[in-house]
């Protein structure tokens, strides 16, 4: 179970870079609030 929470944290970690890369900021403050309504919903 923590490898596949460790490669999905990976994984969007690298989305969020590539995103950075782009020049698509709006795009990444969204999928942080997302993640973070994701963790509080699970609490």
């Amino acid at each position: 179970m923590n490898k596949q929470i460790n490669s999905n944290t990976t994984h969007t970690s690298q989305i969020r870079e590539k995103l950075v890369s782009v020049g698509k900021v709006d795009e990444i403050i969204k999928i942080n609030n997302m993640l973070k309504e994701k963790r509080e919903n699970k609490k």
